[in-house]
Parts: C-alpha cells; sequence; structure tokens
C-alpha cells in the first residue's frame, strides 16, 4: 500500500470552459471509471472518507481517501489517499460481488468492519493539459454519473503556487466566483443520488 497527501485546486466548469482547457497541449485523454462503496448508511461519506476501486487504463486500484480539514483557502481540497494494487482477477470478483472488498481492507479496522455494498459508478474522460509555464500539469475531467455529466478541473499545486495559479486561471476567463470548488467527484455523486442526496 502507498499513501500520499493531496494538496489540489478543484473547482467546476462551464462545458466551454472545459472545452478552453481540454484544447491546451497535453497528453491524450483517458478513461477512468470509479466504483464507490460505502454503508447503506453512507458512513464513510458522513465520516469524510471514500472508498473506491478505479479502473483506468486496465490496471485497477483500490483507493482510501481521507479529507483533510479545511485549507483555509478557496477550492482547495485536502486529502490523504491510500492506495492497493489490485489484479484484474481479483478487481473482477470484488466487482462481480464473489469477494467482499472488506477482506482487502485490514490495514484499515474502522472501515472494515462496516458492512460495505456498491454504491455506484462514476466514469471520469481526463485529459493532463499544460496551462502555463512554470506551473505543474492540470487535470481536466468530463464527468458521467447518475445521468448527469459536468466538469471539472483538478489542479496539484504547491501552496505557494496557489495565487499565481488564480491568476493563469483568471487571464483565460475562468474565475472563482460564483463557482461551487472544493468538492469531491463522490460528494457530488451522493449528492445526486436518489434518496441519499444532502
Amino acid at each position: 500500500m502507498d499513501t500520499n497527501q493531496e494538496y489540489e485546486l478543484k473547482l467546476m466548469l462551464l462545458e466551454n470552459e472545459y472545452n478552453i482547457l481540454a484544447e491546451l497541449g497535453g497528453e491524450e485523454p483517458f478513461l477512468q471509471v470509479n466504483h464507490y462503496y460505502d454503508t447503506v448508511g453512507l458512513d464513510l461519506y458522513k465520516s469524510r472518507r471514500m472508498l473506491r476501486i478505479r479502473n483506468k487504463n486496465g490496471g485497477f486500484e483500490l483507493t482510501v481517501k481521507t479529507a483533510g480539514l479545511f485549507a483555509g483557502r478557496e477550492g482547495i481540497a485536502s486529502m490523504t489517499e491510500n492506495n492497493i494494487i489490485l489484479d484484474a482477477m481479483e478487481a473482477a470478483m470484488i466487482l462481480g460481488g464473489r469477494f467482499r472488498i472488506n477482506e482487502y481492507l485490514t490495514a484499515f479496522p474502522d472501515i472494515a468492519g462496516f458492512e460495505l455494498l456498491p454504491v455506484g459508478t462514476l466514469a471520469t474522460l481526463r485529459k493532463k493539459v499544460h496551462i502555463a509555464a512554470g506551473l505543474p500539469m492540470a487535470e481536466v475531467d468530463k464527468n458521467s454519473y447518475l445521468g448527469i455529466v459536468d466538469y471539472e478541473l483538478e489542479w496539484e499545486i504547491d501552496e505557494g503556487m496557489y495565487g499565481h495559479a488564480l491568476d493563469v486561471l483568471k487571464e483565460k476567463g475562468i474565475g472563482m466566483e460564483c463557482r461551487e470548488t472544493g468538492r469531491s467527484k463522490y460528494g457530488r455523486f451522493i449528492a445526486r443520488l436518489p434518496g441519499k442526496g444532502n
């Protein structure tokens, strides 16, 4: 299992803003699919955690994310992410309901004790783009879930780059005003889940 800390600027985009950024130079787009797990009462979500199996480029990864405290800057999400690589057979058995996901959570006894069930799936067409020289590549996402399509920017930056990143986006006509920021894909998924959203 590997663990990493994310400090990332997350903001929702309009479709035309997504298109502007997606046309910038970068890597070829790729599809990734998140399969989410939680309890019937959404206990993981309520405790600011997320459990998923991600299928990307034919590989599978089980991830537990825990949200950090509010980072104090608009649009910034701070998360601790723990990843376990799964082979295709393991993933197929879990996703097919033939093997309990809990068996892979021994490092997380507070989660492994829950009765975990599939919650749903979110597909992302992701492209990594160069928005500005001297800043890391950003990820622009087109997400499909529960009959909804939305667009977002995820940009892992150092804290000292925050102001410059906002200036660069503003130059491209993407300001922070009147825009949803900082909310995770899973948070948006749950908010739109019939009978569960808040």
